[in-house]
Order: structure tokens, then C-alpha cells, then sequence
């Protein structure tokens, strides 16, 4: 065999492999018998010096693999607030007058839901801003059977109707988390909202 050249032969007899894990440690466990099995076929076995041996068979035996190690999560956890204090947000606690405001409706989408309570909690408790995880935690408390809604919806459908000269509502991108309060346009279409559930 000429200089620079080499032969490499790889033979695993009754190659089995088994792993048990959580679906978090397929990355890491993935990544470990992908770099092991690279290893084995790397001809590292070989040495530097230039002149080469013919191998026509060798035993390799594989390597153990190590028992992977659960992966610690990097994402912080997000306190309820959605902020990254320590505070814990508080339901706000409110009497519903049904006669007056109705009550949410099973039909209504979160949207609605939501620009709901801006409109009862504005009214009864004279608070004028909320958060979106106060609006959810707030909902999801008092009305569970009107199913319940979620911040990233919530989120979502508030900034689909606070564009334009017709928006319903703002929102104060100044504080910590985020408020979001009714515009006069938003006032009206709760009204609506609420005149149309007792028909």
C-alpha cells in the first residue's frame, strides 16, 4: 500500500443500543452516541507517523455510554406577573352586577372577554389599566364556566384592536409590565357587547 493512504475496516458484531430517558434528554443523549459513534469510525487508532500498517481486522470495542444527564432548563421562569420582580400578581376582586354588565357569555371570544373586564373593573373598582396577566387571572378566577381564557391570546387579540382611529383600546408600553386600558371606542363596543347578551 503506498505512503499516504490507509485501510480502515469497522466491524460491530451484535451492536445493540438502549436508552431510556424523558423526552428533554433526546438532545443530549442524540448528541452523545452521535459523537461516540463519529469516534469509532475517526481512524485516530492510526498514530502520526506517516508510514501506515495494513489493519485487516481490529477489534474495537465501543465506547460505554455515559447515562445522560438531565439538561437544566436556561429559560427563567416568569413570575406570574409577567414581569421578572417577585411580586405576585392579585386577582382583583369585584361584584359583578349582572343587571348592570351582564355577564360573559360562553359565546364570547377571549377578545371580548377580555375588553369585558377592562369595562366591569374600570367601572366598579375605578382601576383604569391592567396587565394581561391580571385580566386573565382576574377572568379565570370569577368566570371559569365562561371558559377560561389565556395571556398569550389575550395578548394577541388586545394588539389586533388597539390600531387605528377606531381603537379599542391602549396600552402603556412605559410600564413594567405592560397596562392596557379602554379608549372611548372600546367603552361603546363593551356596551354593545353587553346590551346584545340580554337580548
Amino acid at each position: 500500500m503506498a505512503k499516504n493512504q490507509f485501510k480502515f475496516k469497522l466491524k460491530i458484531t451484535g451492536f445493540e443500543l438502549e436508552v431510556e430517558g424523558s423526552k428533554e434528554d433526546v438532545a443530549a443523549i442524540t448528541s452523545s452516541v452521535t459523537n461516540q459513534i463519529k469516534g469509532l469510525t475517526s481512524p485516530q487508532f492510526l498514530g502520526d507517523n506517516s508510514e501506515t500498517e495494513d489493519a485487516d481486522t481490529m477489534e474495537v470495542s465501543l465506547p460505554q455510554l455515559s447515562s445522560p444527564q438531565k439538561k437544566k432548563s436556561t429559560r427563567k421562569k416568569i413570575p406570574s406577573n409577567g414581569s421578572s420582580g417577585n411580586q405576585k400578581v392579585e386577582v382583583i376582586d369585584f361584584k359583578n352586577d349582572p343587571k348592570k354588565y351582564s355577564t360573559p357569555l360562553m359565546t364570547w371570544n377571549k377578545q371580548q372577554k377580555a375588553l369585558w373586564l377592562l369595562y366591569v373593573i374600570k367601572s366598579e373598582k375605578n382601576v383604569t389599566e391592567l396587565t394581561v396577566t391580571q385580566i386573565v387571572n382576574t377572568f379565570n378566577t370569577h368566570y371559569k364556566q365562561s371558559k377560561t381564557i389565556n395571556s398569550g391570546n389575550v395578548a394577541r387579540d388586545l394588539g389586533k384592536v388597539k390600531l387605528g382611529n377606531g381603537a379599542l383600546v391602549g396600552e402603556d408600553a412605559t410600564s413594567s409590565p405592560r397596562r392596557w386600558y379602554l379608549t372611548d371606542a372600546g367603552d361603546s363596543s363593551v356596551q354593545n357587547l353587553i346590551k346584545d347578551s340580554k337580548k
